[in-house]
């Protein structure tokens, strides 16, 4: 959603800037950035490396995605203490998702209990349908399988959240190209968010140097 604004509004408004847009988990677009691969990365707020500068985006909740067991009742929210009770299915541990939940899990004295770990998003969703465990996404992540049926339960007050950030590497100034994208990124983040087309809310923090990790798509010109 966001990626293909950003490619569209750059096409219109930048026409002399080339994107390559990837995708993946929060350990291997750290890594992009900090080799230099990519210039921009959308990551978790999540300290790992002090290498790269970030800007916080949105605050993204997160649920329980679950497979539907003959019933489209609303499911009460669930504790995030309870969380280790049920398997889930993850991705390693060198992903910020990850950490975002082993993180939330050690605040109350509990680790998650781990059915298997997939390196996928689309294996990690096939696995909740198949094999019945569930897995902790936002919703923007599993929206074509909650329309067809799966179950997104909240967690309770004060809920599971990450923040998506936009991240570069610490080494000075960006190029122009790169801060143009940039400041596109950050525009059409505003609109799909006020738009509700993306389930967030706006983050306004000043960048700074600082660890990140996460999922998401990566632009490089």
């Amino acid at each position: 959603m966001l990626a293909t604004r950003l490619v569209k509004a750059c096409k219109q408004r930048r026409p002399h800037i080339g994107l390559r847009v990837l995708e993946g988990w929060s350990g291997f677009i750290e890594d992009w950035l900090c080799s230099g691969q990519i210039d921009l990365g959308l990551v978790y707020n999540d300290a790992v490396t002090a290498a790269l500068v970030l800007k916080p985006l949105v605050l993204e909740e997160l649920f329980l995605i679950k497979r539907a067991a003959g019933t489209s009742a609303v499911k009460p929210a669930i504790l995030i203490a309870d969380l280790h009770e049920i398997p889930i299915v993850v991705p390693g541990c060198q992903h910020g998702l990850r950490r975002v939940i082993e993180r939330a899990l050690a605040d109350q004295g509990r680790a998650p209990r781990v059915a298997v770990e997939a390196e996928a998003l689309s294996v990690i969703k096939g696995l909740v349908e198949v094999e019945g465990w569930d897995a902790v996404l936002p919703k923007g992540e599993a929206r074509t399988e909650i329309a067809a049926g799966k179950l997104a339960v909240p967690f309770a007050p004060p809920g599971l959240r990450r923040q998506v950030c936009v991240a570069w590497a610490d080494r000075g100034a960006l190029a122009p190209a790169t801060q143009a994208v940039l400041d596109l990124l950050i525009a059409e983040t505003e609109h799909v968010v006020r738009a509700g087309e993306w389930a967030a809310t706006l983050g306004t923090s000043e960048p700074s140097p600082t660890a990140c990790t996460a999922t998401g798509r990566r632009d490089r010109h």
